[in-house]
């Protein structure tokens, strides 16, 4: 206990053999989807999926309207990746005028 109550950190004992070591720090490598070579609509690793940002391809649409094409899009890219959104931990949402919150 430290002085001020809390436990100090205890890192594990060294392994006798290097090799095994080395097997804990490699992880598999990403999984891309939808990828250009430089970017990816999602991307998978360590059992956490990475989506980029969606948005509307039709502009013309009501908010209600854009919001369902957006959502369709993330289900897209989630199924690709064997999830739903139901394991969503976090969605950001930008919205170009606040009034358009209640309707979205």
């Amino acid at each position: 206990m430290s002085a001020k109550g809390t436990k100090a950190h205890v890192m594990p004992a060294p392994t006798a053999d290097p090799s095994a070591k080395k097997q804990q720090l490699l992880a598999p490598p990403p999984v891309r989807f939808g990828s250009n070579g430089r970017s990816s609509q999602s991307v998978s690793f360590n059992n956490i999926i990475y989506l980029a940002g969606q948005h509307a391809d039709d502009v013309n649409k009501d908010i209600a309207g854009q919001t369902k094409e957006v959502l369709s899009k993330i289900d897209k890219l989630l199924e690709q990746s064997m999830s739903d959104k139901n394991k969503l931990v976090r969605a950001d949402i930008f919205l170009k005028d606040k009034k358009d919150f209640l309707p979205m």
